[in-house]
Formats: structure tokens, sequence, C-alpha cells
């Protein structure tokens, strides 16, 4: 038996972890918003913590009595499938603003030389 088969009871969150949870899921969730979108724009820090504010009672709605048995069973899992999601998003805008620079130097460079 594993280490992961003993783990079925859940772990009970606190008013801090409800928190952490919510402000992590509005700043990746405005962070891929803000990347998927082809104009500059952004989600502000003031529109991302009222958000979070909000979504914390709800996040506390649905994990009453602390994380399901099946988070917790998989919370590292989890943990990681966030981080490596955050990771691949931050290198999907980096790619995106590198297209965006070598584009604009392109086309820079064509109406130098063309003389225009």
């Amino acid at each position: 038996m594993s280490v992961a088969d003993d783990i079925t009871e859940s772990e009970e969150m606190t008013s801090e972890d409800v928190s952490a949870l919510a402000c992590y899921g509005v700043s990746s969730a405005a962070d891929f918003v803000e990347s998927m979108i082809e104009a500059p724009v952004t989600i502000d820090n003031d529109t991302r913590e009222l958000i979070a504010e909000k979504a914390a009672p709800v996040v506390a709605k649905y994990c009453k009595g602390g994380m399901p048995s099946w988070m917790v069973k998989w919370k590292e899992e989890i943990e990681l499938g966030l981080v490596l999601g955050t990771a691949a998003l931050s290198v999907y805008k980096q790619i995106k603003a590198h297209e965006k620079v070598e584009q604009n130097q392109s086309e820079n460079t064509e109406v130098v030389a063309n003389g225009n």
C-alpha cells in the first residue's frame, strides 16, 4: 500500500488557505486572459484583489470541512499541474512578446529598405 492510498481524510483549510487559493486562481486566470488577447490589456491588481475577495467565500463554500478527500489524495499532483501550467503560460507569453518584437523590427526594416 502506498502513502497516497493512506491519505483519505480531508485536510482542514484555514481562512489563509482559502484566500491564498482564491488569489492564486484569480491571478492565474487573469494572466491567462491577458495572454490570450492580442490587444494590450491588463487586469490591474485592485481588480484582481476584489475578484479574489469575492471568490474566497465560494472556495470556502465548496471546500467546507476541508479539502475533499480526492483532492487530498492528489494534492501534490494538482500542485505540480498548477505550477507547470503557470510556467507554460509564462513561456507562451514570452514567445508572443518575442514574436511581436521581431515583427516590429521586420516592419521597420522594410520601411527603411523601401525608403518610406
